[in-house]
Parts: structure tokens; sequence; C-alpha cells
């Protein structure tokens, strides 16, 4: 006699285990935020749209700005990258370190770099890797070690000290606001 013995199906609850769908969950996370974020700045060129409570801005990509080939003596606004001087006058957000150089804190000017441990993987420090950032007269802004997000008027187009043949600066930024980047 053959009897086939018809068991009810395992409630689902039985057979995911919660454990593994956060594991998988949080490694998507992980792995998924950062190419979405490559994936958005590589479609949209380095630059997307925001908006705050001023109005609109143009958040810039720091570190592809500063990939330009530029000759430190013989560099003109030519030699920078077209998308990039279309922003000469914009409202931007860029997010970077700050980096004071010789200057103390007490001034109204630091520069910006996207990363000042990461700066420069080919080489010395280049001209392009610093936004020349100044701060409205009146105004303070405190000095951090962390990651900042500067919004302001750019200003793009090559700078020469008066005493020598050196670019001083590319990128110049009339800061409005410094907050923490998340």
């Amino acid at each position: 006699m053959n009897s086939i013995s018809s068991n009810p199906p395992v409630p689902w609850t039985e057979r995911v285990n919660l454990r593994a769908l956060l594991f998988i969950g949080l490694v998507a996370l992980l792995v998924g935020y950062p190419v979405y974020q490559f994936v958005l700045y590589s479609v949209n060129g380095g630059v997307i749209r925001g908006h705050d409570d001023k109005g609109d801005y143009l958040e810039v990509d720091l570190f592809a700005m500063s990939q330009i080939d530029l000759n430190p003596t013989d560099g003109t606004n030519d030699s920078i990258n077209k998308e990039w001087r279309a922003l000469d006058g914009k409202r931007v957000a860029l997010t970077g370190e700050m980096w004071l150089g010789n200057r103390t804190n007490g001034g109204n000017s630091f520069d910006l770099v996207y990363s000042i441990q990461k700066c420069c993987f080919n080489g010395p420090t280049k001209v392009q890797h610093f936004v020349k950032c100044t701060i409205p007269e009146g105004k303070k802004v405190d000095f951090t070690s962390s990651r900042v997000m500067v919004i302001g008027t750019l200003h793009v187009g090559v700078q020469r000290d008066a005493d020598s043949p050196l670019i001083t600066s590319v990128y110049r930024v009339d800061v409005e606001s410094v907050k923490p980047a998340y």
C-alpha cells in the first residue's frame, strides 16, 4: 500500500533567516551607495543640482574638477576644461577638506582640497587641486579637520602673481557658508 503523505508548506517566517537578510541588506548598502554616487557623478559630468534655503546651487565633484592637465607656467584659461569654465560665476557646493597652509585660523581665507592625504597620487601638489576660499568681511568660519561643504560663488580662471610667471590659482570661491559634510 502506497501512502503519500502531504505535509503542509512551511511558513515563510521559518524559511527566511532574518539575520541573513539584515547582513545582505547591510552589504548592499555599503557597496551600493558608493556605486550609486559614482554613477550619479559620472552620468552628470561631476555636477548635480541641489537646493537649500537660499536657493539652487550646483554640487560639483571637487576631485573631478581638480584633475585637469595644467602647465604651472604656460597654462591659460583654455587649458581648463570647458565644463569647469562654464561654472564661472555660478553658485556651487564643493565638498572637501580645509587647508590653511602657513596661515593661522584667524584669517579670512582658506584653501579647499578634495583630500589632504589623497590629494596627489601622481607627484607633487598642483595649483588646480586647491580652491581659494574667501570669507566675507565680518563673517567667521571655524577651521575643522573634518570634511566640509562650502557653498558660494565660484570663479574659474588662471591667475598669476605679478612677481612670478607661476599660476597662483585656478578656482576661487566667495564663501557663503561652510557646514560639515555628511
